[in-house]
């Protein structure tokens, strides 16, 4: 199972027109933008709760940590824990250190399930 820790930027994760993506309990969907490390695409986008459990809000950069937890009837699924918030500058100081350690933001294509990504050579390089 994967695990990846990357440095994200977050925001409103928008329906088409700009709206925003509410979760059943009227809060707003939040995605996560890699500035440095590898992302799954199914990582992307948590619910509104589950960000606000996490205390992320949006237009923030943090480090998290993002870990395959057991497939459900939707696919794959993935838990996040928010390491930190990183402010800015220190972002912009420590910015050579933090792309040699995470590497390039990337997102890594993933299926709903992972047979299909025996091959994926993107998926091997973050699982490890």
């Amino acid at each position: 199972m994967l695990t990846t820790n990357v440095i994200i930027k977050t925001s409103t994760f928008r329906k088409e027109g700009g709206v925003p993506v509410l979760d059943k309990n009227g809060k707003e969907a939040i995605i996560m933008n890699p500035v440095y490390g590898a992302i799954p695409n199914r990582a992307m986008v948590i619910s509104g709760s589950a960000a606000e459990n996490n205390k992320f809000k949006t237009d923030k950069i943090y480090t998290v940590q993002i870990r395959e937890v057991k497939s459900n009837e939707y696919g794959r699924q993935f838990q996040h824990t928010n390491l930190g918030e990183i402010k800015t500058i220190d972002l912009v100081i420590n910015a050579n250190s933090l792309k040699e350690g995470y590497g390039e933001a990337k997102v890594i294509e993933i299926s709903s399930t992972i047979e299909e990504n025996v091959e994926a050579p993107e998926l091997q390089a973050a699982a490890e």
